[in-house]
């Protein structure tokens, strides 16, 4: 029984997730200007390498239980204004991010790799948490 409603939220997941962000990537002229693997060198400059994180890599600090929910509310509100701007067509702002993603990361770093793995593993731990903290005729509601 369980192992059909993981199979169900997967499949709800997969859909619905899919569709609304491949719309907007495949909207976006960033991706066709400077390619993926250029996008992600400006995201992770923009979302990490820029912020908090270079203070504590800086400064040579401990990576205490505040500082790490400092790190992870400037990596969300990063993300979330970085694939906000892709929804928002606003090409000019993205180009600038990615340029400057480009520019810091030179070629000091390795070049992206694709980990569908980790994801995959991530995504199932967590739908399979949610599972088991519901009983069945619960579950099976918030599914429909």
């Amino acid at each position: 029984m369980r192992e059909d409603l993981f199979a169900k939220v997967m499949e709800r997941l997969n859909n619905e997730y899919k569709v609304e962000i491949s719309a907007a990537v495949k909207n976006s002229t960033i991706f066709k200007e400077f390619g993926l693997e250029n996008v992600a060198f400006g995201l992770a400059h923009f979302c990490f390498r820029n912020g908090p994180i270079e203070d504590i890599h800086a400064k040579g600090q401990r990576l205490t239980e505040a500082r790490m929910e400092e790190l992870n509310k400037f990596c969300v509100n990063r993300i979330y204004s970085f694939f906000k701007l892709i929804e928002d067509g606003d090409t000019d702002r993205l180009r600038s991010i990615v340029q400057a993603g480009i520019m810091m990361a030179g070629t000091d770093w390795d070049k992206p790799e694709f980990d569908a793995g980790e994801f995959a593993q991530m995504t199932n731990a967590q739908v399979c948490k949610l599972i088991n903290s519901m009983n069945s005729d619960e579950f099976e509601e918030k599914v429909q």
